[in-house]
C-alpha cells in the first residue's frame, strides 16, 4: 500500500520569467509563478531550470516547503482534494525530500 503525504498545491495561470542581473548575461530560468486564485511565488533559476514550469501545470508545496511540478495531467490523476490549495498526494521523489517518513 502507498504511503500518502497532504501538500498544498497551486494551479499556474502565467510565468513571468526574470531580467537578467547585468546586461549581456544569459536569461535566467528563474520566473514568478502567477498561480489561480492570487497566488504569486518565486521560484529560483535552479529550480526553474529542473521543472520548466508551464501554463496549466501545478506547483506543489510539502510541509518542509519543498516544491515540485507536475504537469495537469500527472496532478489530476494522482492528486485527491481535501479542501481550498490541500491535496493529498502519494510520497514518492522530489515531494518526499524533507518530508518525516
Amino acid at each position: 500500500m502507498s504511503r500518502t503525504t497532504v501538500i498544498k498545491a497551486f494551479k499556474i495561470h502565467s510565468a513571468v520569467g526574470w531580467m537578467p542581473q547585468d546586461m549581456g548575461e544569459p536569461q535566467s530560468a528563474a520566473c514568478v509563478l502567477m498561480c489561480k486564485g492570487g497566488h504569486r511565488l518565486s521560484v529560483n533559476d535552479a529550480w526553474a531550470s529542473v521543472y520548466e514550469p508551464k501554463e496549466g501545470g501545478w506547483l506543489l508545496v510539502n510541509q518542509s516547503g519543498r516544491a515540485a511540478y507536475r504537469s495537469n495531467e500527472e496532478f489530476l490523476a494522482a492528486a485527491e482534494h481535501i479542501q481550498d490549495d490541500y491535496y493529498r498526494v502519494t510520497l514518492a521523489g522530489d515531494i518526499l525530500e524533507g518530508v518525516d517518513k
